[in-house]
């Protein structure tokens, strides 16, 4: 199976390259090339060749160019996915990876369900938190809880986005790390719709205001009686990714994820006991599509698994439509003020040796 990433940047260099380098050592089993292939139309990344990396100035074709099936991996910007996503179909290509967000508005992500339903392809979206072993965990506490309207869950995301924030235009704090934590939301509570949403602004320290680029949040009424808080802030100089869930028996369980890509570990408080858990979402998810991808190419039947279908089109179009309506809702602060909450315990070292999981 033949890899090929378009777009060169944050998410195809520094995440996506690093996973199937780790992928090709570790599981034989998903048959990967070990020449793996790069599209980045930036002339000045052409080029840099490595020993296992080839770059094209074209999108290359499936079966004459890359001889065989491929994984694509779209890792760029949302804005031109459609067109993207239509000529590597038009090139061959069936087997499709997206980065988040999978597209700019609800309506592209409609054209994209119809290319995919037009060229009979497989197109999933990379859906990092699903595919976490703390929401295995999670998942399976909270299935046998039967009263849904009690539930609810609280997720934060902190980190300091400055230097890309100001190197882009056209951003908004919706389109980075909250659509990860919306998608969790419905995975888990199922489908919702917006009862608020709120932004603030980014300050450079150069004075630049950034629009909409501070903070974040979104709070979900899901169908079934839940609700879901949903907190990221781009300018926190510290760096969480937590989860809070209460059930309807009064149980809490409090994760915490790994906090980057040098971090494997993921902690789960509950009963006031600490589990440590070995935790690569991002590995664990571009490898079960991997092993989706195969299956089908094999022609064997495609076991069932509990994160594929939060990596599905439609059920990322349940995403968008939340996404949309929250910017429309979203009550913008000019001035910044990162209100967001922590889920950081108090004792978070306990037990792990001083390890401070931030």
């Amino acid at each position: 199976m033949n890899s090929l990433i378009l777009g060169f940047g944050n998410a195809g260099e520094a995440l996506h390259l690093p996973v199937l380098r780790k992928l090709l050592a570790a599981s034989p089993a998903l048959n990967l090339n070990p020449l793996f292939h790069v599209f980045d139309n930036q002339a000045a990344r052409m080029g840099r060749h490595t020993d296992d990396v080839q770059f094209h100035s074209l999108i290359p074709t499936a079966e004459v160019d890359l001889l065989g099936p491929t994984v694509c991996h779209v890792c760029t910007p949302p804005g031109n996915r459609v067109e993207l996503i239509g000529t590597l179909l038009e090139r061959g290509h069936r087997y499709i990876l997206v980065e988040k967000p999978v597209a700019s508005d609800a309506i592209s992500l409609d054209q994209l369900i119809g290319l995919e339903k037009k060229y009979s392809a497989h197109v999933l979206v990379v859906s990092v938190f699903s595919n976490s072993r703390l929401v295995e965990k999670i998942r399976s506490l909270i299935e046998p809880e039967p009263d849904t309207q009690a539930w609810r869950l609280m997720s934060v995301q902190k980190k300091s986005r400055y230097d890309r924030s100001a190197a882009r235009a056209n951003e908004h704090i919706f389109e980075i790390e909250i659509p990860h934590q919306v998608a969790l939301a419905v995975d888990l509570f199922g489908p919702a719709t917006v009862k608020n949403a709120s932004t603030s602004h980014m300050v450079t320290p150069d004075g630049r205001v950034i629009p909409d680029m501070g903070t974040g949040r979104i709070q979900l009424s899901h169908h079934n009686g839940a609700i879901s808080v949903l907190d990221s802030s781009l300018v926190h100089p510290s760096r969480e990714r937590a989860i809070r869930v209460h059930t309807g028996r009064g149980s809490l369980f409090t994760g915490h994820f790994p906090a980057g890509r040098d971090d494997n570990v993921s902690t789960l408080v509950m009963g006031g006991k600490t589990q440590i858990i070995l935790d690569e979402p991002l590995t664990q998810c571009i490898s079960l599509a991997y092993r989706y991808f195969n299956k089908i190419d094999q022609e064997r039947t495609v076991a069932s698994h509990p994160a594929l279908s939060s990596m599905t089109l439609p059920f990322h179009r349940q995403v968008m439509q939340i996404l949309d309506a929250a910017k429309r809702a979203a009550v913008s602060t000019p001035v910044y003020q990162d209100n967001s909450a922590s889920l950081e315990p108090d004792n978070v070292s306990a037990g792990l040796n001083g390890r401070r999981l931030l």
